[in-house]
């Protein structure tokens, strides 16, 4: 039996930036509960252009006791605003807090910069990939 092979696509590396995990599981494991969040932790205002979320991570940091539903919460909201000449601007804001004691700020703190890190990268990526766009359709 020939060995299954995977292609990168667009779709899949931007999902990688936002989420190292997420091109393995959409791979290997399609139907991983972390895949099929809950509807109600995040909504889409077409009218505002806005789009707001929540994620919640539990913690159960060790077997003998019950897992935590609100160790770590993010939340936060992604805008889409014109911005003249048909370009847009998008604004994100988000909040992180992470209550577990003695490293609750580690955690928050490193979860900020990996979000800063992946927006960065993000940027670069879409400013790349429409540079080639527009080469492409200048060609035509």
């Amino acid at each position: 039996m020939a060995p299954r092979t995977f292609r990168l696509s667009k779709s899949r590396f931007t999902a990688g930036l936002q989420c190292h995990r997420q091109p393995w599981w959409k791979v290997h494991e399609p139907r991983a509960a972390e895949l099929t969040p809950d509807p109600s932790l995040r909504a889409l205002d077409r009218a505002s252009g806005e789009w707001t979320w929540r994620m919640h991570q539990p913690a159960n940091l060790d077997a003998k006791s019950k897992p935590r539903k609100d160790a770590v919460t993010m939340h936060g909201t992604a805008r889409i605003e014109p911005s003249g000449n048909g370009h847009c601007r998008r604004t994100d804001t988000f909040s992180i807090e992470a209550r577990i004691f003695a490293i609750g700020g580690l955690i928050e703190s490193t979860i900020d910069k990996e979000l800063q890190r992946a927006r960065t990268k993000e940027y670069a990526f879409l400013t790349q990939w429409l540079e080639v766009t527009n080469h492409m359709n200048s060609a035509f």
